[in-house]
């Protein structure tokens, strides 16, 4: 056995539970080709939203059998690009730029968000109450990359 002599009672656990559907100011921070279990290539989408906290999307842009899937993510990442106004050529376009995201809640699984659009900056309502509750204030921080 190892002994661990460490107090960890002031130590902030990670919070995993979905937040709150809304709109909320972020960026895309990592964009990354995969390969999904039935081999199907999509792009795997990580958003840290402006609360700090990570939301994912994937866009099922080269599916083999479902045209549907095809034309949503090809829809999103239309959106993508109108929201930062830049046809995109490649997925490095669209990392670190200000973006307000929806974001709902799956309906298949009320543990898991789902990014229902991408919207540019300037198209953002004023502060939801579910961004006010998740941000603690009353009106929304400022984003990192706005000071």
């Amino acid at each position: 056995m190892v002994a661990l002599n460490f107090d960890t009672s002031n130590i902030e656990t990670s919070d995993f539970s979905p937040v709150a559907p809304g709109i909320y100011d972020g960026e895309i921070v990592a964009a990354e080709q995969r390969t999904s279990a039935t081999n199907n290539e999509y792009l795997s989408l990580q958003i840290r939203l402006g609360n700090n906290r990570l939301v994912f999307d994937n866009l099922n842009l080269w599916h083999k059998t479902s045209e549907a899937a095809v034309e949503i993510a090809k829809k999103k990442l239309a959106e993508i690009e109108q929201a930062l106004g830049t046809k995109i050529r490649d997925s490095e376009q669209m990392l670190c730029k200000a973006l307000n995201f929806r974001i709902g809640v799956q309906k298949d699984d009320a543990t898991k968000n789902e990014v229902l659009s991408y919207m540019k900056p300037d198209d953002m309502a004023p502060p939801t109450q579910a961004h006010q509750a998740e941000s603690g204030t009353s009106a929304s921080p400022a984003a990192p990359w706005r000071s």
